[in-house]
């Protein structure tokens, strides 16, 4: 039978009572050991099975299958931050681990593709939020909606949005938001991936998945946080993501997503842990520079 190294900071009570409350019966009523093991307070982690790996690979410790399909079936284990990880109260909420992962390991990279693909579809504003690809009327009112959240200071880019450009442009423009909205063409990988590295935010605007999981692991690794509806589908893929319930208000959510530091952070960890195995090559360098600055080596673990 696997058992589950929990790993709790010695500082964070409210870690403390979720994992001890509320995490440790719902996976021990599925047959899952736990024994508890003393950390650091710069790694608060579950890990399944076997000691803490070395340090610069620590941030691969991830829940494993069983405890991953556990959480998934337990009614409250949702929301499985701390009470007082600086979260706002509102309309939405993170699914991920609190891990602390530095924020440099995925953070959005300069480079002359994000300005070439900057300068060839005119984008010239910040904050820049893209949105995915629309499907429906419902998410094109949610999308409207939350364009509101830039208050005309920013760009929101509608990625393979051309044919919705008849239908969007005179509605945004009674609503004022004709200079928030910019239409681009269906983009190669190459192009989507220079994109993401100048984006600060991605909005997934529809309740059916799409091609979400993929957008949604490209943003993670590129240090991009994701706005989504609240749906079983998407609980199960997410990773980086705040869901807010899709009759919610949307420019609330964005504008929250944009301006509130510990939420950002807190989606960016979990989109790295969501990325982070196809990007270990900058992962792994990042942590293990900053346990030596720290002076933290294994011998330490």
């Amino acid at each position: 039978m696997r058992s589950l190294a929990w790993q709790t900071a010695g500082n964070a009570r409210e870690s403390e009572r979720v994992w001890s409350r509320l995490l440790v019966p719902a996976l021990e009523a599925r047959g899952l050991n736990f024994r508890r093991r003393a950390a650091p307070a710069w790694a608060p982690c579950l890990q399944v099975g076997g000691p803490l790996p070395r340090a610069g690979v620590l941030v691969t410790a991830l829940l494993g299958p069983e405890a991953r399909r556990a959480l998934s079936r337990h009614p409250r284990v949702e929301v499985v931050l701390p009470d007082d990880s600086g979260i706002p109260p509102g309309p939405g909420r993170v699914h991920g681990l609190p891990y602390p992962v530095p924020a440099e390991a995925f953070a959005p990279a300069t480079g002359p593709a994000m300005f070439r693909v900057a300068l060839r579809y005119h984008l010239e504003a910040r904050p820049r939020v893209l949105a995915a690809r629309l499907r429906s009327g419902a998410g094109a009112t949610r999308l409207l909606a939350a364009a509101r959240a830039l208050e005309g200071r920013g760009e929101l880019v509608l990625l393979d949005g051309l044919t919705w450009r008849p239908r969007l442009a005179p509605l945004a423009a009674r609503l004022g938001l004709a200079g928030s909205l910019v239409f681009l063409p269906e983009l190669d990988v190459e192009e989507m991936a220079a994109l993401l590295q100048g984006a600060d935010a991605l909005v997934y605007p529809e309740e059916d998945l799409g091609d979400y999981p993929y957008l949604a692991l490209w943003a993670g690794a590129a240090g991009v946080p994701v706005l989504a509806p609240d749906r079983p589908a998407y609980r199960m893929a997410a990773g980086g993501v705040w869901l807010v319930d899709p009759a919610a208000d949307w420019a609330r959510a964005l504008w929250l997503l944009l301006h509130h530091a510990p939420l950002r952070e807190r989606l960016l960890e979990a989109g790295m842990l969501k990325a982070h195995p196809r990007r270990l090559d900058r992962v792994v360098p990042v942590w293990e520079r900053w346990l030596a600055e720290r002076g933290i080596t294994g011998a330490a673990l």
